[in-house]
């Protein structure tokens, strides 16, 4: 019998110039995101660092966080539940309850939009940790 891992996670590291910077994860991930981990490599921040974990192949924002700790810090995105409805109203679940976010066969994109403030001592680690047991 084989046992599922209970938890998969994949990590990479951006290198940002004045343009912005990205990197893709190696792992291609199906299951619910259970944390997301974001680190600056460097003593001084930049107010214009802003940091987003996408999806691969259709660049779906899952995370964004602005000016990420140089201790590194772990976060639990969730998204809001909601019932469906058209393109112009969505229908609001009425639990307003947070929901995990799933993944199906999607790579962690990590995107630093462009900024003349960084620089390529703002070196940027992300880990993407999922629950492959849906």
């Amino acid at each position: 019998m084989t046992v599922m891992p209970s938890e998969r996670e994949t990590s990479v590291s951006v290198t940002p110039t004045t343009a912005g910077g990205n990197a893709m994860g190696s792992t291609y991930m199906t299951g619910f995101v259970d944390q997301v981990y974001i680190a600056i490599a460097v003593g001084t921040n930049t107010t214009d660092l802003h940091v987003k974990i996408t999806t691969s192949s259709t660049s779906k924002v899952i995370f964004t966080v602005k000016e990420p700790s140089t201790a590194g810090g772990y976060y639990k995105p969730r998204v809001a539940a909601d019932l469906g409805g058209t393109t112009a109203v969505q229908t609001v679940h009425p639990t307003s309850q947070a929901v995990p976010i799933s993944l199906y066969q999607e790579r962690m994109q990590v995107r630093i939009p462009a900024s003349t403030s960084l620089l390529t001592t703002h070196v940027v680690s992300a880990t993407l940790r999922i629950n492959p047991l849906y």
